[in-house]
């Protein structure tokens, strides 16, 4: 599972929330996870990262059906060089699901692999923010997909760059969830050719604050791109109770395949005891000639170190019409160890 131009799903959402600190800290730390979405969709995480004394670092695991390897090496204190390599062999770009009008479409579902290298430096430019910049290689296999949907355009090498910004001022932030204290700012544009050149650009926002047993978040996202089809469009739509690109809740993973369009979103958690907490969120989505919006209610508690959400999410019809035919349901597991 990969969403096009992004590093895999939950590594964006689940990983980066809990790596920086802990490789600070420790020179072995491993992340086990697991996603459900109703009715049938499970995505596994399993993240190994280990740090040696002379300032390298390996990344490896599965995120879905991506297997991912990743290199840096700080040869300054300002400064990484990143090497990586991201293999899909089924299901790239989320090609066995599709969707229409809240329904699985499976006569629009295609047969999809891909890999993805690259490499590259990152930058700190001054406390809370780094960039990266990165060459990258990209081939996707593709079979099934109509010639109008651009299923002609792909099974060909793309060589291309990446831009990525991140700058984060925080006060506190928990390992696992979406919930933070502070601000958040991600941008990412990249651009490849190969017998076509497109492109793609995001840039997503977050702010965080707690008073008391409540704590309160908002988001919001812009997102296009150039020459984008069914295999490159951004993938909205997912209701975990994660920080990744393209969430909104209420609507299943990769439910709109866009070239354009922008989300917000808000939740309001109440810590009820030390181990339990009640949240509900809202999202909104505004693309060319619809705007789509969701809502939903968790639950979410810490047991031994293990992690547990479970929800449930309604779309517009199912807010306006009181419908709950195309409710989603979901889950999320997650347990990290961190040794010395």
């Amino acid at each position: 599972m990969r969403r096009s131009g992004r590093l895999p799903l939950l590594i964006a959402g689940l990983i980066s929330a809990a790596w920086p600190g802990a490789l600070a800290a420790q020179s072995r730390a491993a992340v086990v996870s697991l996603q459900y979405e109703s009715p049938t969709l499970v995505v596994p995480i399993a993240i190994v990262a280990l740090r040696s004394d002379e300032g390298r670092e390996w990344t490896l695991g599965v995120v879905g059906w991506t297997l991912g390897a990743d290199w840096r090496h700080v040869d300054r204190p300002t400064r990484r060089r990143h090497l990586f390599v991201h293999v899909t062999p089924f299901n790239a770009n989320s090609s066995d699901y599709f969707y229409s009008d809240g329904e699985r479409d499976e006569a629009s579902e295609y047969d999809a692999s891909s890999i993805e290298m690259g490499g590259g430096i990152e930058l700190t430019h001054r406390r809370g923010w780094v960039g990266g910049y990165r060459a990258l290689a990209l081939y996707e296999w593709v079979s099934g997909l109509p010639a109008d949907r651009g299923g002609e355009g792909w099974n060909r090498p793309f060589a291309g760059a990446e831009v990525t910004e991140h700058y984060e001022h925080l006060t506190a932030e928990e390992l696992f969830g979406s919930r933070w204290e502070g601000i958040k700012v991600d941008g990412r544009a990249r651009i490849l050719t190969g017998t076509r050149t497109w492109s793609q650009f995001s840039l997503r926002a977050g702010v965080g604050a707690r008073a008391g047993p409540m704590h309160y978040s908002g988001r919001g996202e812009v997102f296009g791109g150039h020459h984008l089809d069914t295999v490159s469009a951004m993938l909205v739509g997912g209701s975990w109770d994660l920080d990744f690109p393209g969430a909104l809740v209420g609507y299943r993973y990769g439910e709109f395949r866009l070239s354009r369009g922008a989300t917000l979103g808000g939740a309001v958690h109440l810590r009820l005891s030390r181990a339990w907490e009640l949240g509900t969120r809202a999202g909104y989505l505004r693309t060319s000639g619809r705007s789509e919006y969701g809502a939903g209610v968790e639950m979410s508690s810490i047991w031994k170190g293990v992690t547990v959400n479970a929800g449930i999410g309604l779309p517009k019809d199912g807010l306006t019409a009181g419908e709950w035919d195309h409710a989603v349901i979901f889950a999320t597991c997650s347990a990290a160890i961190l040794r010395d």
